[in-house]
């Protein structure tokens, strides 16, 4: 009779499918350290918005390195390390939610501005992302698809702070969250053009 596997256990534990209702087991220090890596994204416009750091500084030497981090998380918690496996179901549910929630909120902007007849642009802020980061004018092709990536970037990153920070707190709660950054954004943290020289 063979003799069974010593790893066969290990690797039945470490293979255990994690769900959405086992999300509370993070600890704290694995929670802030992803909600820190997901909001560089918001990070990049405070210190662009209140300090000396432009964007095309903190996008390629922040935000993407970080989204990068975040996404290796995923690959290597599908099953590889269980650890990594239950903040992969975090990321992975917070990046839905934001990818979702963001088409949802740029539809709701485009529907309010036809129906009451705003005369501003709610999407204005999306091609100065686009010339903050490569420095082409906001009508550039280039700068249009900067700026909507980072936009999408933005919220999914929200979405991930939220599942990190409160992994059963529900369509409400997230509903909550989402307005609140939303008035946020649009009250005080929307990037203004560079000055033209």
């Amino acid at each position: 009779m063979p003799c069974a596997s010593p790893y066969k256990h290990q690797h039945e534990k470490s293979s255990t499918v994690v769900t959405a209702g086992q999300v509370d087991t993070l600890t704290r220090k694995e929670a802030i350290l992803g909600i820190a890596l997901a909001g560089t994204s918001g990070a990049a416009i405070l210190a662009h918005t209140f300090g000396s750091l432009p964007m095309a500084f903190t996008v390629p030497f922040v935000v993407m390195p970080s989204a990068i981090i975040l996404g290796s998380a995923v690959l290597l918690g599908r099953g590889l390390i269980a650890r990594l496996h239950v903040l992969a179901v975090l990321l992975i549910v917070g990046t839905s939610a934001g990818a979702v929630a963001t088409a949802a909120y740029d539809l709701a902007r485009a529907v309010l501005r036809l129906a009451l007849g705003f005369s501003f642009n709610p999407f204005g802020a999306i091609p100065i992302f686009g010339q903050l980061m490569t420095g082409f004018s906001p009508s550039h092709p280039i700068a249009l698809v900067a700026g909507s990536i980072y936009h999408l970037w933005n919220g999914i990153s929200f979405g991930i702070m939220f599942a990190l920070f409160k992994p059963r707190g529900g369509a409400l709660a997230g509903l909550t969250w989402g307005l609140m950054l939303a008035g946020l954004m649009l009250g005080h943290l929307h990037p203004s053009p560079p000055c033209q020289r």
